[in-house]
């Protein structure tokens, strides 16, 4: 249970850095700032993008 935690937040960090890179690079600006104003959305977003590219 220890290492959850942590597992957890290095998952939505990268989830949000994955939101950035993919709004910079497909020029969605609206949902760029609205992840970086509001970073839940964005770690949503970022993990849309994870599943979305598996499937």
């Amino acid at each position: 249970m220890d290492k959850l935690i942590p597992t957890i937040v290095v998952a939505c960090m990268l989830a949000w850095i994955t939101h950035i890179v993919v709004c910079l690079a497909q020029a969605k600006i609206g949902i760029l700032i609205a992840g970086a104003l509001l970073f839940p959305i964005g770690i949503i977003h970022g993990f849309y993008c994870w599943v979305s590219w598996l499937f």
